[in-house]
């Protein structure tokens, strides 16, 4: 057998996970000792292709110009799902209305469900920025010329907004020096 379709039906008995997102804003819909998590599904193509032709049925349904109005809260409610990445909403009915309640709440949420779910199944692409951070090197290819040995590749870390190291050095500290008088 070839070795790439192998190495695909390997991969096609791997189950899907559930993404975990934090909504500790929704605290008070939680038992004390629960977790407060909503989960966003890891889709398969065949269900992001079903998610398409869903939303095109939604836009049908509540005469919908072709924008993207309630895109964020339609991949939201269609991807909500159990830690075991089971779909809460399967039907469309369940997903029309899980769309039209998820699309008056606030922003903050929504985008957060979106992100991951978007992340976890690259439905609407990634923006300039984290496409740089998710960017993965080149693996070098070993060349008949030379030493026979690998280039190095450094790697620079990741430098999270607003932490110490995304200030630069010619940026005024707030903190007066030692010299300075008041």
């Amino acid at each position: 057998m070839n070795t790439i379709l192998k190495r695909l039906r390997q991969a096609a008995d791997l189950p899907l996970a559930a993404n975990p997102v934090a909504v500790p804003e929704l605290q008070h819909l939680f038992g004390e000792d629960e977790p407060t998590l909503f989960y966003m599904a890891s889709l398969s193509a065949f269900d992001k292709d079903r998610m398409d032709s869903t939303f095109i049925a939604y836009k049908k349904e509540f005469d919908l110009d072709d924008t993207m109005e309630v895109y964020r809260a339609f991949v939201v409610a269609y991807c909500l799902c159990d830690q075991d990445n089971v779909r809460a909403a399967t039907t469309n009915d369940v997903i029309f209305e899980t769309t039209n309640m998820l699309s008056g709440m606030g922003n903050k949420i929504i985008s957060r469900l979106f992100n991951v779910a978007n992340g976890a199944n690259g439905i609407y692409g990634l923006t300039e920025a984290a496409e740089k951070k998710s960017a993965t090197p080149a693996t070098p290819v070993k060349k008949s010329g030379g030493n026979g040995e690998s280039p190095s590749v450094s790697a620079t870390p990741a430098v999270v907004p607003g932490s110490e190291k995304s200030v630069p050095s010619s940026t005024p500290n707030s903190e007066p020096s030692p010299d300075s008088s008041l």
